[in-house]
């Protein structure tokens, strides 16, 4: 657990403008209150935990899933006010910065990831997600905890 505790502080975002919150989130028949937020962030960082806690036990080949993982970093850190670069993203996710810089374009492509900032270089761009992004994670997670 400390060693998780390690990690996450490693991989932490920078304190940044706020994230893309809304009173309520439509287009599903789950449609948590930004009162859920702090809900929603807490099930996104137990499934973060838990993904990182499988890799003691099994290779971590055998659980891929690298876009889903940059999805629920980008929601705690937009959740909390935070911006990660794509640097820190594809350390937090565990990926090599190529195939981040892949993940990243087909979820912008998909409109939900954007970058933000005019850093010339790709790996030091913030990332963030979209408004419909945001919505759509916490719908997702919203949905998880009704289970």
């Amino acid at each position: 657990m400390q060693e998780d505790a390690e990690e996450e502080s490693e991989s932490s975002p920078r304190h940044g403008p706020q994230a893309p919150q809304s009173e309520t989130l439509p287009q599903s028949g789950i449609s948590p209150a930004a009162a859920d937020l702090p809900l929603l962030v807490g099930i996104a960082q137990q499934m973060l935990q838990r993904r990182r806690s499988r890799e003691r036990f099994f290779d971590s080949d055998l659980f891929g899933e690298p876009v889903f993982e940059i999805l629920l970093l980008l929601f705690v850190a937009g959740a909390s006010g935070d911006r990660m670069t794509h640097a820190e993203v594809c350390k937090a996710a565990g990926v090599p910065s190529t195939d981040g810089m892949r993940y990243v374009s087909t979820l912008i492509d998909q409109r939900l990831v954007v970058r933000t900032g005019a850093a010339v270089d790709a790996r030091q761009q913030d990332l963030a997600l979209s408004r419909p992004g945001f919505e759509q994670v916490a719908r997702y997670l919203a949905a998880c905890d009704a289970l």
